[in-house]
């Protein structure tokens, strides 16, 4: 009698247990994707499962969607709103706030985000970077180790950016330096309507193998960003300033002069957010005397083995038109590195 007692109790435990609820994606082509919405931005919203983790959904494949606990959702107007997500009976898409007595429609194409982040809503910074290392280790006839290491650092605030980037080179040769390459860029930008924004830019180096110590340009002006997500990036930027070199030779002169700067930054993901391209370019001209000038490339493919680890393989080129006499104007070096990012 216990037993049957027992068993009954636990068959109206099972009967009145509420389900599992989930947020839902429906899809265009008839599919559901059940799990937690994490964000939408741009043009993709990510889900996270419990059987394959992040998802990735492209943003104009999904018909609709539901949630289970509300959502902070921002629209494209930037009107912004905390509510559930769920289908009225006649299918359309409905938001219901708290202590509203009936779903409000609305437009999937009117949602910007799902989720923003704090720097859409002005709540905060939203920060992202990334470090990356190299090492090539050489033994034979010569003895050569060569060292690389690259960060950069990109807050985001309502409005304004920030963006710090530094790179290292150490070469030796038989137990002997033989370079020491540096760089940091430093640069802050206030956007100002639509796509356009100005910046204000710090851009250093060295290299001990041209005798550099320093060159130092500092310049502001305007930018103009053509593509701005996640999925893909590419902003145009130039503007006038003063350029300051210092030299550890003494066949050539420290020199302090006007200078115009332009710069090209590209980046995009061409496969699932797995393979990204880039492109970075920094151009230097001095306007004393306008035969001299800088440009620096950093290209290359960048392989997001997971969320937070990744590989690059990329190639560096410089040319220097007003370079010392017994020293190369240009400098090239194909790197591979392997890094964290977040």
């Amino acid at each position: 009698m216990r037993q049957a007692c027992g068993f009954l109790f636990l068959i109206s435990l099972l009967i009145l247990a509420p389900g599992t609820r989930a947020d839902v994606v429906y899809l265009k082509n008839g599919d559901r994707i059940s799990g937690t919405l994490v964000q939408k931005s741009a043009d993709s919203l990510v889900v996270r499962t419990p059987y394959a983790g992040e998802i990735t959904i492209e943003w104009n494949e999904v018909d609709t969607f539901t949630t289970d606990k509300p959502v902070h959702l921002y629209f494209k107007d930037s009107g912004s709103t905390t509510a559930m997500v769920q289908r009225d009976e006649t299918g359309a898409q409905v938001m219901l706030e708290e202590d509203a007595e009936a779903g409000t429609p609305f437009e999937l194409e009117s949602v910007a985000y799902v989720n923003p982040p704090k720097h859409v809503t002005g709540e905060g910074f939203t920060w992202s970077g990334n470090v990356n290392v190299g090492f090539e280790y050489e033994r034979g006839n010569t003895d050569k180790d060569d060292y690389h290491l690259d960060g950069e650092v990109r807050v985001r605030g309502k409005g304004v950016r920030y963006q710090l980037y530094g790179e290292f080179d150490r070469e030796l040769s038989n137990n002997r330096t033989t370079k020491n390459k540096w760089k940091a860029i430093g640069e802050y930008n206030r956007d100002l309507r639509d796509k356009w924004y100005v910046f204000t830019n710090l851009f250093t180096e060295g290299d001990t193998k041209k005798d550099l110590k320093l060159r130092a340009t500092g310049s502001v002006g305007p930018g103009y960003r053509i593509f701005d997500s996640e999925e893909l990036n590419l902003s145009l930027e130039a503007g006038p300033g003063v350029t300051v070199e210092r030299w550890d030779s003494e066949d050539e002169e420290d020199d302090e002069s006007p200078a115009a700067r332009w710069g090209v930054n590209y980046d995009q993901y061409v496969y699932r957010r797995f393979v990204q391209l880039f492109h970075k370019q920094n151009g230097i001209w001095n306007l004393e005397t306008t035969s001299d000038y800088v440009w620096t490339t950093r290209s290359g493919v960048n392989f997001d083995l997971t969320k937070n680890l990744r590989s690059t393989v990329g190639f560096n080129y410089e040319y220097d038109n007003d370079a010392p006499r017994d020293r190369d104007k240009s400098d090239s070096k194909l790197f591979t590195t392997i890094g964290y990012k977040w």
